[in-house]
């Protein structure tokens, strides 16, 4: 698998880390990282690598809306990926959805973890808002670490997902006042 990425990606957005692709079941040694100058080298690095047979998956990681992945780019992408048939991930970084050639568009957000973990089971909510090739859909999953599985998690969450506000002066105390 190779994760093409900015350079400054990582400062704005951070880098996946092995340990976190350990615990999803994928071998880090199996993860090749690039990193590109901007989103026209990354994009010309993404197209060179869908001719690679060796490669399983290419992740394409670009911040924003960068004019030179239009339309015609997307489309390209989707035919270098068919043609050597490469699963090929764009990953859009803080991007206001726009028209593509891809064949799906997912969303994916992090999700609160269950209230019985004190750590807590990564839990992840997708939604499958473009389908080229039929329905769309909203799933919730967690992710065990354990067992190597997503599963559908209960509806118990740690919390209720209401965060105190900090108080203008940034003290705690005065935080726990106000939401007391």
């Amino acid at each position: 698998m190779l994760w093409i990425v900015q350079d400054f990606s990582a400062l704005e957005y951070g880098m996946p880390v092995p340990t976190g692709f350990a615990e999803l079941g994928i071998d880090p040694a199996h993860l090749l990282m690039l990193r590109a100058a901007n989103a026209e080298d990354a994009l010309r690095a993404s197209i060179d690598a869908l001719s690679c047979y060796g490669l399983g998956a290419v992740i394409l990681e670009i911040a924003g809306n960068p004019k030179v992945l239009d339309l015609v780019a997307s489309r390209r992408l989707v035919l270098a990926a068919q043609h050597k048939n490469v699963t090929m991930f764009l990953l859009r970084q803080g991007a206001v959805a726009e028209p593509s050639a891809a064949q799906t568009r997912w969303q994916v957000r992090s999700h609160r973890s269950a209230a019985t973990d004190d750590w807590g089971m990564p839990r992840f909510e997708a939604e499958l808002v473009r389908n080229r090739q039929g329905e769309t859909g909203h799933w919730v999953m967690e992710w065990s670490c354990d067992d190597g599985v997503f599963r559908k998690p209960d509806n118990q969450a740690a919390h209720s997902g209401f965060v105190v506000r900090a108080h203008a002066d940034g003290s705690l105390a005065a935080a726990m006042r106000i939401a007391g």
